[in-house]
């Protein structure tokens, strides 16, 4: 694939040009196993909790109702942390993903920054940021 900003030979899943930073619009980015709407540690702790919901029902079959209920509270307990546990999951992705966001503009504005020119105070030309004199008058700049 070709950058088409500098028309630099990169590679197909890069999403920037590794030359002059432009990002390439047709490029896919890879979805992070974080970024997924699958929490492993909640749903182990909901299936813990409704296995301890349907063993409860074996100490109420036998007449043992203080076994049930203390089995009952406890699976109350784990679905409670669950809960806890996916909405700070979600709090976190959505920081990291303001972060990544905050990170790419800083990106982007130090770019703008760099590909800046300087207007010489005689000519009014506009010339390279590294430039030590004016391309059009030779003026110190």
């Amino acid at each position: 694939m070709k950058c088409t900003n500098c028309g630099t030979e990169i590679p197909e899943a890069s999403r920037f040009c590794l030359s002059c930073g432009e990002e390439m619009p047709g490029a896919v980015r890879p979805r992070k196993e974080s970024e997924s709407e699958f929490n492993l540690p909640s749903m182990m702790l909901f299936a813990l909790a409704f296995m301890m919901f349907f063993f409860s029902l074996i100490p109420m079959f036998l007449e043992y109702f203080d076994g049930m209920l203390f089995m009952d509270a406890v699976g109350v307990g784990i679905v409670v942390v669950a809960i806890v546990n996916l909405v700070l999951h979600r709090r976190h992705e959505e920081r990291e993903a303001e972060r990544m966001e905050r990170a790419a503009e800083r990106m982007e504005r130090a770019r703008a920054e760099a590909m800046a020119k300087l207007k010489c105070r005689y000519c009014g030309a506009l010339n390279e940021r590294t430039a030590m004199k004016c391309e059009s008058c030779g003026a110190t700049l």
